[in-house]
């Protein structure tokens, strides 16, 4: 995925915009897809958001990344390794030439151990451009990818519309119907084939679950904004105070993710207790492989001895 933002200087709104679309975008990355995001993020972290960054102190922009990385476990692969001053910055401008660190690879943190490297290489003079290049170097241990998920149907909302139930029962007759005046033999498989059509046309499909952005959250709103305020502030004043302030912004904030992805959890567990009261044990089960990431086991695969030991 690769991707701009807007500059350090540019409408909060645009940032705000910015963040929300790159969040829609990684919520439709499946979570065991590698997902690596490359770009220009005109953000500066300092040292207190990333192991080992070329600035001291981390701006606007940097603030919203901060919590995007925190928000979807994320890591900025070139902050990850202690190199020097000189491999760390990313862009000079032309005018001042000062130099800043605003591009970013960042990759999910399931997959660190693949991050082998991260470095900025200086390429002005083959590409023209006022930034380095950013690489990093991965080994990946990838399996075979699963094919697109099928449709599933909702008969629970089917079973409970007599409208539905209608419709596609004339659906399969009308078929059966026009193969009895056609001649043709009505055989099992083809009223199989009636009865997909009537389900494909009239029983409702579940849609995938999507996890809610825990950053849309009020809590999460009103403590981004008090980082926000704090951050005004210190760049404002300068002073030890303000920069004692930021700070605690920015634990509060962290640690409202963390909280609300508990209470979250919470909610799951009692879920399960709910449903396994009532004896729905399949639905529990469902929630559990949810919440521990349980893979759904093989079809026929039985676990014990080999056929060669039984």
């Amino acid at each position: 995925m690769s991707v701009y933002s807007p500059t350090n200087v540019a409408l909060i709104e645009e940032v705000e915009r910015f963040y929300d679309d790159l969040r829609t975008a990684i919520h439709h990355v499946p979570a065991h897809n590698f997902l690596i995001i490359l770009g220009d993020f005109n953000a500066r972290l300092g040292p207190e958001d990333a192991p080992f960054t070329y600035h001291t102190n981390t701006n606007r922009n940097g603030e919203h990344l901060a919590a995007l990385l925190t928000e979807h476990e994320l890591l900025a692969a070139n902050t990850l390794f202690r190199k020097r001053m000189g491999k760390r910055w990313t862009f000079q401008d032309r005018a001042t030439s000062m130099r800043r660190q605003l591009d970013y690879i960042l990759v999910r943190r399931k997959w660190r151990k693949s991050i082998l490297n991260a470095e900025s290489y200086s390429t002005f003079d083959s590409v023209g451009s006022d930034h380095r290049v950013v690489a990093a170097r991965l080994r990946l241990s990838l399996r075979v990818p699963k094919s697109a998920p099928r449709a599933r149907p909702d008969w629970e909302a089917f079973a409970g519309s007599p409208e539905l139930q209608t419709n596609y029962t004339a659906e399969v007759r009308g078929r059966l119907h026009l193969l009895a005046e056609e001649g043709e033999p009505t055989t099992y498989e083809r009223f199989l084939s009636a009865s997909e059509e009537a389900t494909r046309k009239w029983v409702p499909t579940k849609g995938r679950h999507r996890a809610s952005s825990r950053s849309k959250h009020p809590e999460v709103v009103r403590a981004r904004t008090r980082v926000e305020e704090a951050r005004r502030s210190f760049e404002r004043e300068g002073t030890a105070e303000s920069q004692e302030e930021l700070n605690g912004a920015k634990r509060q904030l962290f640690s409202t993710y963390d909280r609300i992805k508990g209470e979250e959890l919470m909610e799951k567990v009692k879920k399960v207790e709910t449903v396994h009261g009532e004896r729905r044990y399949k639905e529990s089960w469902k929630v559990i492989n949810e919440m521990s990431g349980r893979k759904r086991p093989r079809e026929g695969q039985l676990a014990g001895c080999s056929q060669r030991r039984g």
